[in-house]
């Protein structure tokens, strides 16, 4: 799945379900509070763990084929986010 990429950067891998596990753990959990459900139907159900390294440091290739391609908002977000590394 890539995210905000259009095809610049690396694809960013999903973790294989926890994130959406947990998404509707907390969705159910909110639907009990306000009264459409009795019990979580989620509940029990064991989380997959997820890699611990998921940082990606940028090449300076990377960086500036990403700063090319970019939207100015996008463009200037980047240049703010490199600088305060």
């Amino acid at each position: 799945m890539k995210y905000l990429t259009n095809g610049i950067l690396p694809a960013i891998q999903k973790p294989p379900g926890s994130r959406d596990l947990a998404a509707l753990h907390f969705i159910f959990n909110l639907a009990i509070r306000l009264g459409y459900l009795k019990d979580n139907p989620a509940t029990g159900v064991k989380m997959l763990a997820e890699p611990q390294d998921r940082t990606h440091v940028l090449s300076h290739h990377e960086e500036k084929k990403y700063l090319v391609a970019a939207s100015r908002t996008l463009r200037d977000v980047g240049v703010l986010i490199l600088a305060t590394e």
